[in-house]
Protein backbone atom coordinates (compact mmCIF):
# COMPACT_ATOMS: atom_id res chain seq x y z
CA UNK A 1 0.00 0.00 0.00
CA UNK A 2 1.53 3.46 -0.90
CA UNK A 3 2.27 5.50 2.09
CA UNK A 4 0.01 8.73 2.25
CA UNK A 5 2.79 11.96 1.77
CA UNK A 6 0.61 15.12 2.71
CA UNK A 7 0.98 18.74 0.91
CA UNK A 8 4.07 20.65 1.70
CA UNK A 9 4.76 24.17 1.23
CA UNK A 10 7.64 26.22 1.74
CA UNK A 11 7.62 28.97 4.41
CA UNK A 12 8.37 31.79 1.61
CA UNK A 13 5.24 30.51 -0.37
CA UNK A 14 3.35 30.49 3.10
CA UNK A 15 4.69 34.20 3.80
CA UNK A 16 3.66 35.32 0.42
CA UNK A 17 0.07 33.63 0.19
CA UNK A 18 -1.33 35.52 3.74
CA UNK A 19 0.58 38.83 2.50
CA UNK A 20 -1.22 38.23 -0.14
CA UNK A 21 -4.48 37.56 1.86
CA UNK A 22 -3.74 40.17 3.94
CA UNK A 23 -2.95 43.43 1.45
CA UNK A 24 -6.55 41.91 -0.44
CA UNK A 25 -8.57 41.89 2.54
CA UNK A 26 -7.78 45.51 2.80
CA UNK A 27 -8.41 46.12 -0.76
CA UNK A 28 -11.75 44.76 -0.63
CA UNK A 29 -12.70 46.73 2.53
CA UNK A 30 -11.27 50.02 1.39
CA UNK A 31 -13.35 48.92 -1.98
CA UNK A 32 -16.05 48.23 -0.25
CA UNK A 33 -16.00 51.45 2.03
CA UNK A 34 -15.26 53.91 -1.68
CA UNK A 35 -18.10 52.18 -4.13
CA UNK A 36 -15.59 52.37 -6.68
CA UNK A 37 -13.12 50.14 -8.13
CA UNK A 38 -10.38 51.30 -10.77
CA UNK A 39 -8.61 49.03 -13.43
CA UNK A 40 -5.46 50.41 -14.83
CA UNK A 41 -5.08 50.59 -18.77
CA UNK A 42 -2.59 52.84 -21.24
CA UNK A 43 -5.90 54.91 -21.76
CA UNK A 44 -6.81 56.25 -18.57
CA UNK A 45 -7.89 52.92 -17.21
CA UNK A 46 -11.68 52.01 -15.79
CA UNK A 47 -13.50 53.08 -13.20
CA UNK A 48 -16.35 50.63 -12.14
CA UNK A 49 -19.25 51.27 -9.40
CA UNK A 50 -22.10 49.61 -8.58
CA UNK A 51 -22.79 46.21 -9.27
CA UNK A 52 -19.44 45.76 -11.11
CA UNK A 53 -17.24 46.66 -8.08
CA UNK A 54 -19.28 44.41 -5.68
CA UNK A 55 -18.18 41.98 -8.31
CA UNK A 56 -14.56 42.74 -8.38
CA UNK A 57 -14.78 42.76 -4.16
CA UNK A 58 -15.94 38.78 -4.37
CA UNK A 59 -13.32 37.84 -7.04
CA UNK A 60 -10.94 39.19 -4.40
CA UNK A 61 -12.51 37.33 -1.85
CA UNK A 62 -12.24 33.89 -3.55
CA UNK A 63 -8.44 34.48 -4.02
CA UNK A 64 -7.88 35.38 -0.16
CA UNK A 65 -9.96 32.20 0.64
CA UNK A 66 -8.13 30.13 -2.45
CA UNK A 67 -5.13 31.10 -0.54
CA UNK A 68 -6.39 30.26 3.04
CA UNK A 69 -6.93 26.90 1.85
CA UNK A 70 -3.22 26.22 0.69
CA UNK A 71 -2.22 27.34 3.75
CA UNK A 72 -4.29 25.29 5.82
CA UNK A 73 -3.46 22.46 3.69
CA UNK A 74 0.05 22.73 4.56
CA UNK A 75 -0.93 21.89 8.25
CA UNK A 76 -3.48 19.66 7.65
CA UNK A 77 -2.14 15.72 7.75
CA UNK A 78 -5.21 13.95 6.67
CA UNK A 79 -5.46 12.49 3.46
CA UNK A 80 -7.52 14.62 1.50
CA UNK A 81 -5.40 16.74 -0.57
CA UNK A 82 -7.98 16.30 -3.74
CA UNK A 83 -10.30 18.01 -1.66
CA UNK A 84 -8.20 21.00 -1.06
CA UNK A 85 -7.10 20.79 -4.73
CA UNK A 86 -11.01 21.09 -5.79
CA UNK A 87 -11.72 24.04 -3.29
CA UNK A 88 -8.64 25.84 -4.92
CA UNK A 89 -9.79 25.31 -8.33
CA UNK A 90 -13.67 26.23 -7.71
CA UNK A 91 -12.31 29.39 -6.02
CA UNK A 92 -9.82 30.62 -9.02
CA UNK A 93 -12.43 29.67 -11.88
CA UNK A 94 -14.60 32.50 -9.25
CA UNK A 95 -12.94 34.87 -9.06
CA UNK A 96 -11.54 34.58 -13.20
CA UNK A 97 -14.84 35.20 -13.81
CA UNK A 98 -16.10 37.46 -11.34
CA UNK A 99 -13.37 39.83 -12.76
CA UNK A 100 -13.89 39.50 -16.28
CA UNK A 101 -17.81 39.99 -15.43
CA UNK A 102 -17.44 43.46 -13.90
CA UNK A 103 -16.02 45.31 -16.86
CA UNK A 104 -18.81 44.40 -19.27
CA UNK A 105 -21.71 44.80 -16.31
CA UNK A 106 -20.57 47.88 -16.33
CA UNK A 107 -20.93 48.94 -19.87
CA UNK A 108 -24.08 46.68 -20.02
CA UNK A 109 -25.30 48.95 -17.09
CA UNK A 110 -24.23 52.33 -18.99
CA UNK A 111 -26.16 51.28 -22.09
CA UNK A 112 -29.14 50.75 -20.16
CA UNK A 113 -29.42 53.46 -18.19
CA UNK A 114 -28.96 55.54 -21.91
CA UNK A 115 -31.80 53.90 -22.87
CA UNK A 116 -33.51 54.99 -19.65
CA UNK A 117 -34.35 51.81 -18.02
CA UNK A 118 -33.00 51.23 -14.14
CA UNK A 119 -32.51 47.57 -13.24
CA UNK A 120 -29.60 47.59 -11.52
CA UNK A 121 -29.32 49.13 -7.40
CA UNK A 122 -26.80 51.77 -7.59
CA UNK A 123 -24.31 50.67 -4.87
CA UNK A 124 -21.98 53.68 -3.13
CA UNK A 125 -19.79 54.47 -0.87
CA UNK A 126 -18.12 57.75 0.52
CA UNK A 127 -16.48 58.23 -2.82
CA UNK A 128 -18.68 60.18 -4.26
CA UNK A 129 -18.26 62.88 -1.51
CA UNK A 130 -15.60 62.58 0.81
CA UNK A 131 -12.01 61.92 0.53
CA UNK A 132 -8.92 61.54 3.05
CA UNK A 133 -6.79 64.44 0.99
CA UNK A 134 -6.42 67.73 2.64
CA UNK A 135 -4.75 71.02 1.36
CA UNK A 136 -2.22 70.56 4.90
CA UNK A 137 -1.61 67.03 4.02
CA UNK A 138 0.99 68.94 0.83
CA UNK A 139 3.81 70.13 3.72
CA UNK A 140 4.54 66.44 4.26
CA UNK A 141 5.65 65.58 0.71
CA UNK A 142 9.64 66.70 1.95
CA UNK A 143 9.51 63.59 3.84
CA UNK A 144 9.38 61.75 0.44
CA UNK A 145 12.37 63.75 -1.24
CA UNK A 146 14.48 61.28 0.02
CA UNK A 147 12.99 59.12 -2.72
CA UNK A 148 11.48 60.93 -4.59
CA UNK A 149 14.64 62.85 -5.15
CA UNK A 150 16.50 59.96 -6.35
CA UNK A 151 13.69 57.66 -8.08
CA UNK A 152 15.62 57.79 -11.15
CA UNK A 153 18.85 56.43 -9.92
CA UNK A 154 17.04 53.95 -7.79
CA UNK A 155 14.85 52.46 -10.22
CA UNK A 156 18.06 52.08 -12.79
CA UNK A 157 20.06 50.14 -9.85
CA UNK A 158 16.75 48.31 -9.17
CA UNK A 159 16.84 46.79 -12.75
CA UNK A 160 20.36 46.33 -12.78
CA UNK A 161 20.03 43.84 -10.17
CA UNK A 162 17.33 42.52 -11.84
CA UNK A 163 19.46 41.92 -15.09
CA UNK A 164 21.82 40.49 -13.05
CA UNK A 165 19.92 38.44 -11.55
CA UNK A 166 18.91 37.31 -14.64
CA UNK A 167 22.34 36.69 -15.97
CA UNK A 168 24.01 34.55 -13.16
CA UNK A 169 20.86 32.21 -13.15
CA UNK A 170 21.36 31.55 -16.67
CA UNK A 171 24.81 30.93 -16.99
CA UNK A 172 25.77 30.05 -13.15
CA UNK A 173 22.35 28.14 -12.51
CA UNK A 174 22.94 26.20 -9.34
CA UNK A 175 26.13 27.80 -8.03
CA UNK A 176 24.82 31.39 -7.23
CA UNK A 177 20.98 30.55 -6.03
CA UNK A 178 20.78 32.99 -2.77
CA UNK A 179 22.25 35.33 -4.45
CA UNK A 180 20.02 35.54 -7.02
CA UNK A 181 17.26 35.34 -4.20
CA UNK A 182 18.88 38.60 -2.83
CA UNK A 183 19.23 40.15 -5.96
CA UNK A 184 15.67 39.48 -7.25
CA UNK A 185 14.18 40.69 -3.77
CA UNK A 186 16.34 43.84 -3.59
CA UNK A 187 15.15 44.86 -6.95
CA UNK A 188 11.65 44.70 -6.54
CA UNK A 189 12.00 45.77 -2.96
CA UNK A 190 13.51 49.07 -4.87
CA UNK A 191 10.78 49.32 -7.44
CA UNK A 192 7.72 48.73 -5.62
CA UNK A 193 9.54 51.59 -2.94
CA UNK A 194 9.61 54.22 -5.77
CA UNK A 195 6.02 53.06 -6.58
CA UNK A 196 4.55 53.17 -3.15
CA UNK A 197 6.51 57.08 -2.49
CA UNK A 198 4.47 58.26 -5.83
CA UNK A 199 1.47 57.11 -4.80
CA UNK A 200 1.85 58.50 -1.20
CA UNK A 201 3.20 62.30 -3.09
CA UNK A 202 -0.42 61.55 -4.80
CA UNK A 203 -2.31 61.47 -1.83
CA UNK A 204 -0.06 64.40 -0.58
CA UNK A 205 -0.72 66.76 -2.97
CA UNK A 206 -4.17 65.83 -3.94
CA UNK A 207 -3.25 64.72 -7.67
CA UNK A 208 -3.15 61.28 -9.27
CA UNK A 209 -2.14 60.45 -12.19
CA UNK A 210 -4.46 57.23 -14.77
CA UNK A 211 -3.09 56.28 -18.40
CA UNK A 212 0.50 56.24 -19.68
CA UNK A 213 2.23 59.27 -22.42
CA UNK A 214 0.28 61.33 -24.52
CA UNK A 215 -3.17 59.90 -22.50
CA UNK A 216 -2.10 60.56 -19.15
CA UNK A 217 -4.38 62.16 -17.10
CA UNK A 218 -4.09 64.18 -14.09
CA UNK A 219 -7.07 63.26 -11.48
CA UNK A 220 -8.09 66.02 -8.59
CA UNK A 221 -9.43 64.78 -5.17
CA UNK A 222 -11.18 68.06 -5.54
CA UNK A 223 -13.12 67.96 -8.45
CA UNK A 224 -12.85 64.29 -8.79
CA UNK A 225 -12.66 62.16 -5.28
CA UNK A 226 -14.70 59.10 -6.17
CA UNK A 227 -11.63 58.46 -9.17
CA UNK A 228 -8.96 60.10 -7.04
CA UNK A 229 -9.68 57.68 -3.99
CA UNK A 230 -9.95 54.67 -6.49
CA UNK A 231 -6.94 55.02 -8.43
CA UNK A 232 -4.67 55.63 -5.16
CA UNK A 233 -6.75 51.92 -3.47
CA UNK A 234 -5.23 50.13 -6.77
CA UNK A 235 -1.91 51.92 -6.40
CA UNK A 236 -1.32 51.64 -2.73
CA UNK A 237 -3.03 47.40 -2.49
CA UNK A 238 -0.44 46.52 -5.93
CA UNK A 239 2.78 48.55 -4.87
CA UNK A 240 1.95 47.67 -0.82
CA UNK A 241 2.16 44.25 -1.66
CA UNK A 242 5.26 44.07 -4.16
CA UNK A 243 6.95 46.22 -1.46
CA UNK A 244 6.24 44.51 2.18
CA UNK A 245 6.84 40.78 -0.18
CA UNK A 246 9.59 41.74 -1.33
CA UNK A 247 11.05 43.21 2.13
CA UNK A 248 10.76 40.06 3.83
CA UNK A 249 12.34 38.38 0.77
CA UNK A 250 15.20 40.39 1.17
CA UNK A 251 15.21 39.68 5.09
CA UNK A 252 14.31 36.21 4.67
CA UNK A 253 17.46 35.21 2.74
CA UNK A 254 19.84 37.78 5.22
CA UNK A 255 18.34 35.44 8.02
CA UNK A 256 18.63 32.18 6.06
CA UNK A 257 14.86 31.43 6.66
CA UNK A 258 14.03 31.46 2.88
CA UNK A 259 16.59 29.11 0.81
CA UNK A 260 16.59 28.58 -2.62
Amino acid sequence: MKKHRPNSFTLRSRVALALAALFLLVFVVAELATGYTYLPGKRGGLLLSGIPTLLIALSATALIVAALLTIVDHYDRRPNEQAYKSARSTCFKMALYLFFAAPFLELAELFIRAAGFEIFPRFRGLADTYTLYSPQLHGYVIYLSPILDHEVLIGAVSIAMLLLAYGIQRFWKQRFERLVLLLISTGICGLSMVWVANSAESFLTGEVTAGRRSTKQVVYASREPAKFNAILLTHFTLGGLMLVGSGLGVLGVLTNRIKP
